[in-house]
């Protein structure tokens, strides 16, 4: 329907012209104002991930707020940083070292996989779940079951920040607080270290046609290309800290879009 939602620097959910970015309309963002780390498209409902640790679902068609969820599970809420669908269950992974698993037709909850850090990675691949922790552990688990299958077998201790899968070489890439990305294999067995990103952490990774897209503190945003993991190129059309980065398909063509915080009043609050 070429729209595009984004959760706002002043708390509102906004819908946009998917071309040109502008504003179609502010959505009710719930009892307080939403900041979201993560929103997406599920059905016909769009659910998003706060810094509060709410998770709130709203209805596509008619753009109004469903419900508001919290993991019953911890006593108080912390922020989520990520969330990944098979389209029967809703995956979130949470700053109090959780990775919490939701039913999609009853929005309830349904169990949470504990973890040694704060889950900064989260991806969803076949019927697995990997995820990378603030301890620096890159893990895979039964997305059924909950189960652990498998740890990175690297032993790093550097704190996992973002994480993707990368569906042309069938490898995830590990951004971390060392400014390096490591890449694995799907046996999470390290393959190869990418060029870092030369002057802050990665906290946003994306997959176009065989490249990976990385941006963050630097205020740039680097391309990779996923074969042989060279640094490719660099944008540096940025004026501030990089809060994330999305893709978005408008007739036939992908476009990223980046996200930021500007330390000073900006018109652009996105």
């Amino acid at each position: 329907d070429n729209h595009v939602w984004v959760s706002e620097r002043s708390g509102a959910i906004s819908v946009r012209n998917a071309r040109t970015g502008d504003i179609i309309m502010c959505v009710d963002a719930g009892t307080r104002p939403l900041f979201a780390n993560c929103m997406q498209e599920i059905g016909a409902y769009v659910w998003a991930g706060s810094t509060d640790g709410r998770l709130c679902v709203y209805e596509t068609e008619k753009m109004r707020l469903v419900v508001e969820l919290v993991s019953p599970e911890v006593e108080h809420p912390a922020e989520i940083f990520h969330l990944v669908t098979d389209g029967r269950h809703v995956y979130t992974s949470t700053d109090n070292c959780m990775v919490d698993v939701w039913d999609v037709r009853s929005q309830s909850f349904v169990r949470g996989i504990k973890h040694r850090g704060p889950v900064r990675g989260l991806c969803l691949h076949g019927a697995c779940i990997y995820t990378g922790d603030g301890a620096g552990n890159v893990a895979m688990y039964d997305a059924g079951s909950g189960d652990k299958l498998g740890v990175s077998s690297d032993e790093c201790s550097s704190g996992v920040t973002a994480m993707v899968h990368e569906p042309f070489t069938n490898t995830f890439w590990v951004a971390r607080e060392n400014v390096t990305v490591d890449v694995y294999n799907t046996k999470l067995e390290l393959l190869g270290t990418a060029r870092d990103s030369a002057g802050g952490k990665i906290t946003s990774l994306a997959t176009v046609g065989g490249k990976v897209w990385g941006t963050g503190a630097s205020k740039a945003v680097f391309v990779w290309h996923a074969t042989s993991l060279k640094l490719i190129g660099t944008v540096k059309d940025h004026s501030s800290f990089i809060f994330t980065m999305g893709r978005v398909f408008t007739s036939e063509t992908a476009r990223m879009w980046t996200c930021l915080l500007y330390t000073s009043p900006s018109p652009r609050d996105s």
